[in-house]
């Protein structure tokens, strides 16, 4: 063997170990690849998850979790426990699993594209209506940023971007790629739906199964179930979408139980006998998949819904029950070619009145121009006929809660019938066409008809609607109770008839300036309760209401006459007029506008009132009489003003006017201006009111006859029908005093004249700071009669000045002077404010001054009968009252007063609703012996069935002065017991002389003094009296 053959065999020998050991490494490698191959769907199924998971939060304003994904080469693919919840961390979507069984990472990798079969099934969605509009689901989603970063911007500049191009009839089965198909299973278990003010809706077992195959229809199915409140119903439909979607046999069903019905028709109390059922049912319904808006002109549909029986009972058992039957709603439509028609009908049935109702709609031309996008619906041609025949009306109160009125304002059935032709003018941008209304019923018949063209609304002929208004319509129409008399006694005729009626229309614009107008309101006599069988009678109202020129004049004339049996009659007019309130262009002319309304009263006298006036204690023919006199007439002007530039836009427009009456007793001559929301009265404005003795009678009540009578509403003295109901009355008649002080009564007329200077009143609250009263009202005389003493006193020149104030603080001050006969004797101040006259009302400061003060007249207003007279005198010479601070709490008042007869100086204070006359106050009154007769003969005078017996014979025969000190007054105010009141007075004299006048004796009492005490009216009474009485007896002996 050679040396190099030996080399050789060893080399060989040595290689052979060393391709082994790289053959097992590459096998090792290779097994190690297989498995983390095999394994790294499984590796990556966590880290994966959280990336899919971090994507989803990105694009959510809340958050998505996955609690498994499972992915696999050659197994299927699982997602598990997938949810949405929104920022507040309410759950919105929650997919329990999605499962591919037929899809595997491997399968995907070499292309198939046959998934097989796809479960989807989700737990629960939950969809909340916002109020703006939205829903939580938009909400959660965030909105794509309109930035992008300079890379993505040259990135969209680079790449122009693809376009995918649909034809509007290409089919789905084209677009699905070749090879794909997928059986596709939905399962829901419940779905949501809540709204503001709605009742939730609920879908449960909701189930979706649709196949999808390359070059075929997408063919599937759709059932639910659905709730809402106590409502429930079902929802199934086929599905078949290629060139068009078709949901051909899809019907929604759903029950209405008494209970749901209840529940629903709350303002009802009409009661559902037995449930019902409503079906829609879409026998066809075919729509292009990709014909967007244009598709609609290929549309096809026919829906039919259907309602069984509605059998309703009224809780009023004289109602009876209401039945509707046979009531469907069709709709139908086959493409451009033919119009779309909607028909609703049905039969009404309540208690045996059978009626029938049926309302066609005919629209031709309707499909081609919504495909066209033609939102003014340009060519459609609409056609409206429908008709009700003896439709039971009364049950239809109970189901809307009227009380009664739609059956008594137009009867127990009706028959009607509309029919209606219209189309769209492109040129005058109206329908052109025709409107016919006809009703007929036991109180309503109307026949209306209005033609609308290129040259407006036009009225056909002379239409009519008439209505017969009952005593049982006013009755619920007033929710008169039961228990109360109705004031209409018998049913009258209203009717309303249009002669003319045009509103022109030019180049696209209503011409309301050119309107023609011819309306006429009337009645028949008008019957109303005034008495047990007394009724007043409105002779035929009537009312119109005229423009030939809308813009230019408008007249509205009215009126009627008023009487009642056994009294003469009266009337009432009224006559108004617009002019110049539009433009030629159909803008209200707020500088030219003007307006006039002129109203007449000739009053009636009423033998019999009605029953309110019965309450009221003055007799209102008379007051009328007074106060209307034989005519008044009212009449009021104005025209508008321009708004200032620059200025918001007032509340009330800008105006000017000017406000006149005239009667026996008031006459008013008001001008006023409206500016910027400010009513501004013209400081020549006047307002003058005339009362006359017969007038303040009325109201005083110093009219009325003696004790035993008393005056009833109309005047008539009505005699006591019993003035003597006790025998034995007359044996020992008792004095009656008067009750209260006699009104007074006036001697002469007297006008009070009110005069403006200045008065500014806000219609805006928030401009009351602005407000401004300042006014006068003024009497030349005002003479009371029976002045004691036969005298003859007034008050002239009075004045009664309000401001210059406004609505925190007004003065007020009264100024007059009194007279003896036509002799000045004195003057009268007073002045007074009045705070807070928008929120509680209160006087302070008062300050009053009289002089020279003729008691007489004092005594008559007052309604003392002579009393205050025969104390004081004929003469105050000076009372002065002022009061600091509020009138009604913490009040400091000083009183002076002073005449030949009495002095009065004293202190009080207001403090927690108590008035308190302050320790040191005094009353100085000298008595005369004239004075004591003159104050019994005037006790006597106003005192009836006076007895006869004998009163003390004592005679006060010299003036006696005599003093009181109030050392403690305390009187409850504001509603208070007098109860709590304390005591604490002093009463002295130097000497009261008197005689006896039957046998001349004389008495004298010297240093009397006198105390009474009282820590309340309610417990006793502590007097203390001392005094010394010299006299001589009848044998001429002194005693002591």
């Amino acid at each position: 063997m050679s040396t190099s053959q030996t080399q050789s065999d060893n080399t060989s020998t040595a290689t052979k170990p060393k391709k082994r050991r790289l053959l097992k490494i590459i096998v090792i490698v290779f097994v190690l690849l297989t498995i983390s191959l095999l394994m790294l769907p499984m590796l990556l199924s966590g880290p994966f998850k959280g990336v899919i998971v971090s994507q989803i939060n990105n694009q959510l304003n809340g958050s998505a979790t996955i609690d498994s994904l499972s992915l696999s080469w050659f197994g299927s693919q699982k997602v598990a426990g997938f949810k949405i919840a929104d920022q507040a961390g309410q759950m919105l979507l929650e997919i329990e699993k999605i499962d591919l069984p037929s899809v595997s990472l491997f399968g995907l990798a070499t292309g198939n594209r046959d998934f097989g079969d796809v479960s989807l099934h989700i737990k629960a969605l939950h969809v909340v209506q916002l109020t703006d509009g939205s829903n939580n689901l938009q909400r959660v989603v965030k909105s794509s940023s309109s930035s992008t970063t300079s890379t993505e911007s040259s990135e969209s500049t680079d790449t122009p971007a693809k376009t995918v191009s649909v034809e509007a009839d290409q089919a789905v089965s084209q677009m699905i790629p070749k090879g794909m198909a997928a059986n596709v299973n939905l399962v829901m278990d419940q779905m949501t739906f809540s709204a503001p003010d709605q009742e939730v809706t609920n879908l449960t077992d909701t189930r979706v199964d649709l196949s999808v195959k390359a070059g075929q229809p997408i063919v599937g199915k759709l059932a639910s179930n659905l709730n809402q409140g106590p409502l429930r119903g079902s929802v199934t439909s086929n599905l078949d979408i290629d060139k068009t979607v078709d949901m051909t046999n899809t019907q929604v069903t759903l029950d209405v139980t008494p209970e749901a019905w209840a529940a629903a028709a709350k303002t009802s109390s009409a009661k559902l006998l037995e449930p019902f059922g409503i079906v829609l049912a879409i026998n066809r319904l075919k729509l292009p998949a990709f014909g967007g808006a244009s598709g609609l002109s290929q549309l096809e549909a026919d829906l039919n819904m259907t309602i069984t029986d509605v059998q309703l009972q009224s809780t009023d058992q004289n109602l009876g029950t209401l039945k509707l039957s046979g009531t469907s709603l069709q709709l139908n439509a086959m493409g451009d070619n033919q119009p779309v028609t909607l028909r609703f009908k049905g039969q009404v049935t309540q208690s045996n009145q059978q009626g029938t109702f049926d309302l066609n709609v005919d629209l031709q031309n309707l499909l081609a121009d919504l495909a066209a996008n033609d939102t003014k619906l340009s060519n459609v041609k609409a056609t409206i006929t429908g008709s009700v025949q003896n439709v039971g009306l009364v049950i239809f109160d109970e189901l809307f809660q009227t009380g009664g009125l739609i059956s008594n304002a137009v009867g127990p059935t009706l028959t009607a019938s509309i029919n209606s032709q219209m189309q769209y003018d492109k040129t005058s941008g109206l329908p052109n066409g025709n409107l016919d209304f006809k009703a007929k019923s036991q109180f309503i018949n109307a026949d209306l008809a209005l033609k609308i063209d290129q040259s407006g609304i036009n009225h056909v002929d002379t239409g009519r609607m008439t209505m017969q208004i009952t005593p049982a319509l006013y009755a619920v129409a007033t929710k008169l109770p039961a228990d109360k008399p109705v004031l209409l006694t018998q049913p009258f005729l209203a009717t309303l008839q249009i002669t003319k009626l045009n509103i022109p229309r030019t180049q696209n614009q209503w011409q309301i300036h050119d309107a023609v107008i011819d309306l006429a309101l009337n009645f028949e006599d008008v019957l109303l309760r005034s008495g047990e069988d007394q009724v007043i009678k409105l002779a035929k109202p009537a009312w119109t209401l005229k423009s030939e020129k809308f813009g230019q004049k408008i007249e509205f004339v009215g009126g009627f006459q008023a009487s009642q049996a056994g009294g003469s009659p009266g009337a009432f007019a009224m006559s108004s007029k617009v002019i110049n309130l539009f433009d030629g262009k159909g803008d209200l002319q707020r500088d030219k506008a003007q307006f006039e309304a002129n109203m007449t009263l000739l009053p009636w006298q009423l033998p019999t009132l009605l029953p309110v006036f019965k309450k009221l204690k003055f007799n209102v023919n008379k007051l009328v009489n007074q106060v209307v006199g034989a005519k008044q007439t009212i009449t009021l002007k104005g025209r508008m003003l321009p708004t200032e530039a620059g200025l918001r836009h007032p509340q009330v427009p800008n105006m000017w006017l000017k406000l006149s009456t005239s009667s026996i007793a008031i006459n008013t001559d008001v001008t006023a201006m409206i500016k910027n929301d400010l009513v501004v009265l013209d400081p020549q404005s006047s307002v003058d009111v005339k009362v006359t003795p017969e007038l303040l009678a009325l109201f005083t009540g110093s009219n009325k006859t003696n004790g035993n009578g008393s005056s009833n509403g109309n005047g008539n003295d009505i005699p006591n029908p019993n003035p003597n109901p006790n025998p034995n009355a007359n044996a020992n008649p008792q004095p009656v005093a008067s009750a209260s002080p006699a009104p007074m009564t006036l001697a002469k007329p007297v006008t009070f004249k009110g005069k403006v200077t200045e008065l500014v009143w806000p219609i805006d609250q928030a401009q009351m700071d602005k407000a401004v009263i300042a006014m006068q009202l003024s009497a030349d005389r005002l003479e009371p009669s029976g002045l004691p003493g036969g005298l003859n006193a007034s008050l002239r020149n009075a004045v009664l000045t309000l401001g210059k104030g406004n609505t925190t603080t007004l003065p007020i001050r009264l100024t007059a002077e009194m007279y003896e006969g036509n002799t000045a004797s004195g003057k009268l101040d007073t002045n007074v404010s009045l705070t807070d006259l928008l929120g509680t009302v209160s006087a302070r400061d008062l300050k009053l001054i009289m002089s020279d003060v003729p008691v007489a007249l004092v005594d008559t207003l007052s309604g003392m009968q002579g009393k205050v007279f025969a104390v004081l005198g004929s003469r105050i010479d000076t009372l002065a009252v002022t009061a600091d601070g509020p009138l009604d709490k913490d009040m400091q008042m000083n009183v002076a007063a002073k005449s030949n007869v009495l002095e009065i100086s004293a202190k009080a204070k207001m403090q927690d609703q108590f008035l308190i006359v302050e320790p040191g106050s005094k009353i100085n009154l000298i008595v005369t012996p004239d004075a004591v007769d003159k104050l019994q003969k005037t006790f006597k005078k106003n005192t009836t069935n006076t007895p006869k017996t004998t009163s003390s014979d004592w005679q006060l025969v010299k003036p006696a002065s005599l003093q009181f000190a109030i050392e403690k007054l305390t009187v409850p105010t504001g509603g208070g017991s007098l109860a709590a009141a304390q005591i604490g007075i002093g009463f002295g004299a130097q000497r009261l002389a008197f005689v006896q006048t039957s046998t001349k004796l004389p008495m004298v009492i010297d240093d009397l003094k006198m105390r009474v005490d009282a820590a309340n009216l309610g417990s006793p009474l502590n007097t203390s009296l001392s005094a010394n009485m010299i006299g001589q007896d009848a044998q001429g002996k002194t005693y002591q």
